[in-house]
């Protein structure tokens, strides 16, 4: 959306009107697209998407400006041309360059936090006294962008987090067993589950940020009982899936994970929390 924002009115609208009078149609045609309507499907079909899986906690009133964008161009043309005053070409004149600084205002505090990622360091070098001044303290207190260090959908998810892990016996000792896209074996790379979220991987976890783990122990029983559907709800691994008529026992202990720096050999970095937050039953 700030893409076709400043296409059809910021900076680059001059450039895209020009486009437009072109007589080159390779310069007239991309011009044409209708950028708001495109991103404005793309997003819907996010939010239907968020609404089939039951992701309702992610799902925003503000999904209605896509709806809202759509309606203003057909193919980067304005839908209604009229003369207007001086006080609203004043307006449209001076709004896209007032926006993007409140943007950029907003984003600042986010920046710790893609440093991180890219590098595994928080300071920033050049730009740690910019971090440091009053005006990006000030943003973090209004909680914009993504505070690395507050945050807890990032720095619990990616940086740190508690994790249940599932284990299986069948005769020599616990196995670990996987569950798809969730975190488990260091070495296992984490992989990409936006937009949407895997339910039962998202349910795990829950777990690690204190939900209530009867689920959990119903799941467990139901792999002591062999049953199919539980056992196809987690990655198959040939020492546990070939000898299940030998399973003695299931449990999920809980860890805690930390992210390996870059150029480590594992993923991840784990710790095994107190027995007291271990599940185990028999299945005898």
């Amino acid at each position: 959306f700030l893409l076709s924002f400043v296409l059809s009115m910021g900076p680059l609208g001059i450039l895209h009107r020009q486009l437009l009078q072109r007589k080159e149609w390779f310069l007239r045609l991309p011009a044409k697209v209708p950028g708001r309507l495109l991103a404005s499907v793309f997003i819907m079909i996010f939010v239907f998407g968020m609404f089939i899986g039951g992701n309702y906690a992610f799902l925003h009133p503000l999904a209605i400006v896509s709806l809202i964008a759509s309606m203003s161009t057909v193919q980067g043309t304005a839908v209604i041309r009229k003369r207007e005053s001086k006080p609203v070409m004043l307006y449209r004149s001076l709004m896209p360059w007032l926006l993007l600084p409140l943007l950029l205002f907003a984003f600042l505090p986010s920046l710790r936090a893609y440093a991180w990622l890219w590098s595994g360091q928080e300071r920033l070098g050049f730009l740690e006294p910019l971090m440091q001044s009053g005006v990006v303290r000030y943003a973090e207190s209004l909680n914009l962008g993504i505070p690395y260090n507050h945050h807890a959908y990032f720095a619990g998810a990616v940086h740190q987090r508690k994790e249940m892990v599932l284990l299986a016996d069948v005769g020599d000792g616990f196995v670990e067993v996987d569950v798809p896209y969730k975190v488990g074996r260091v070495d296992r790379m984490p992989l990409q589950t936006s937009p949407l979220h895997r339910r039962f991987a998202w349910q795990w976890w829950f777990i690690g940020l204190g939900q209530d783990p009867s689920w959990l122990v119903n799941f467990m029983e139901l792999l002591c009982n062999k049953n199919d559907i539980a056992w196809q709800a987690v990655e198959y691994n040939n020492k546990v899936h070939s000898q299940l008529h030998k399973l003695r026992r299931v449990a999920a202990q809980m860890y805690q994970y930390h992210f390996s720096k870059p150029g480590s050999a594992a993923w991840w970095e784990r710790v095994e929390l107190s027995r007291r937050q271990r599940i185990e039953l028999s299945c005898k």
